[in-house]
């Protein structure tokens, strides 16, 4: 018998047994019942909840303060108890006495008297009179020095006074040379300033000339003078 016909018969078996049990007259008599009343969610909404005991956060407030309480306890306790035994070990630890402390304090004072001694080597030294100058290294090189330096100095002054003189000399050269456009210059500035006094003396001889009608000008300025003043004496006696 393979699987497939031993799923078969199990389909088979309680297929039958789900027909037998099912009644579905039933169903359709408990589906015929009138449907209860039920008020819609909206109006639901609307109707005031009635809180009905204690809230869970109260009711569970003080369980839950017991429970912090006895954790708290237990752990301040066991905190406790090991900061103890720490500090009883670190004590214990510090109090035994060190097997070397005679070596190390012998040591101490050999070092100290050592150190006592320099120093006052150090402070008796500085109270001897500075050494002079005159045998100092500083002093003794000083001379040296200078002399090398001078004569890097003059080794260099002369080469460079060479070389700005023979610079100099090449300008001075180079600039006194004779131009080979001067002559034609020369003649363009003569000739440009013969033009510009002749058209000077022409402009000056066109505006010292009479003018034609200033002899009539005159004669009106004249008459139109004789005018005015017997029109004002009128004007005059004619507001007195």
């Amino acid at each position: 018998m393979t699987t497939m016909d031993i799923k078969l018969k199990w389909y088979e078996a309680n297929l039958q047994q789900a027909r037998d049990t099912r009644d579905t007259s039933k169903w359709y008599r408990a589906n015929k019942k009138t449907a209860q009343a039920v008020t819609p969610w909206y109006e639901a909404k609307n109707k005031a909840t009635v809180a009905d005991g204690t809230p869970w956060h109260e009711a569970n407030l003080q369980q839950h303060f017991d429970a912090k309480q006895k954790w708290y306890e237990a752990n301040l306790k066991v905190a406790v108890e090991q900061v103890r035994e720490n500090r009883q070990k670190w004590y214990e630890a510090n109090n035994v006495v060190d097997p070397y402390a005679a070596v190390k304090q012998k040591w101490y004072e050999a070092n100290l008297e050592i150190a006592r001694q320099s120093q006052n080597k150090w402070y008796e030294a500085k109270d001897q009179p500075t050494v002079t100058p005159e045998t100092s290294w500083y002093k003794a090189n000083l001379k040296e020095h200078f002399d090398d330096k001078q004569k890097w100095y003059e080794a260099n002054l002369k080469i460079a006074l060479v070389s700005v003189r023979a610079e100099r000399k090449k300008w001075y050269e180079a600039n006194i040379k004779l131009n080979p456009h001067g002559e034609i210059k020369q003649k363009w500035h003569e000739a440009n300033l013969e033009q510009a006094r002749t058209s000077r003396q022409k402009w000056y001889d066109a505006n010292t000339q009479v003018a034609p009608y200033a002899f009539s000008k005159q004669k009106w300025y004249e008459a139109n003078l004789q005018t005015a003043r017997i029109s004002r004496k009128k004007w005059y006696e004619a507001n007195d």
